[in-house]
């Protein structure tokens, strides 16, 4: 069995604390096996390793940006799913959508159940710019660059009252469907996502 040691002793063996403030603060009555000393220091250095190491952040990393055509794209727009789904269409170099996007993810976070897509137009050479920039943003959504330069080819097939200007945000459940054109402002995704579900099925 152990021999059980005065805690206070075995600091001040150690010059960890001085005779007084041992005697002062750990009475005599305060006792402690060796071995419990060592299981609590194991305990504390495998606390922070995994607190600095392994342990998830409460924001998710953003994984890396995919390279998509209008193909991949069309069959997420063309998907019918019992849950809604919100696709935005935004850009690094779009002021209106950098300033909407703090909107996007929290609701992102505050309802996991409704999935959300961003799909960026930026270049498909500055993807790491983009990647860069959703890091530095914390954004956790998925998000994919549509690698396509000639838009008019696709506009039509996404929303046919498209202008083609960004930010522009599709609202879908199942054969439902919102289309809007503009900078969406701080609780205006949860209204158009209950105006989704009002309509008639």
């Amino acid at each position: 069995m152990p021999t059980k040691r005065h805690f206070g002793v075995l600091l001040k063996k150690y010059n960890f604390i001085s005779s007084s403030t041992a005697d002062v603060f750990l009475p005599e009555e305060s006792w402690i096996t060796l071995g419990s000393v060592f299981r609590l220091y194991v305990s504390m250095y495998r606390f922070l390793f995994i607190l600095l190491f392994n342990m998830p952040l409460v924001v998710q990393a953003q994984e890396a940006v995919t390279i998509v055509k209008f193909e991949d794209l069309h069959k997420e727009l063309s998907a019918q799913s019992d849950s809604a789904t919100v696709i935005n269409f935004w850009a690094t170099w779009c002021k209106p959508c950098v300033k909407e996007l703090p909107y996007f993810e929290e609701y992102h976070r505050a309802h996991p159940e409704v999935r959300m897509l961003l799909v960026s137009l930026d270049f498909s050479e500055e993807v790491e710019k983009v990647n860069t920039f959703l890091a530095k943003k914390k954004i956790t959504i998925p998000v994919v660059l549509l690698d396509e330069t000639d838009y008019n080819s696709f506009i039509d097939k996404i929303e046919p009252t498209w202008s083609g200007a960004i930010p522009a945000t599709i609202f879908l459940r199942g054969k439902k469907r919102i289309f809007v054109e503009h900078e969406l402002v701080e609780g205006e995704i949860d209204l158009l996502i209950q105006q989704l579900n009002r309509i008639p099925e």
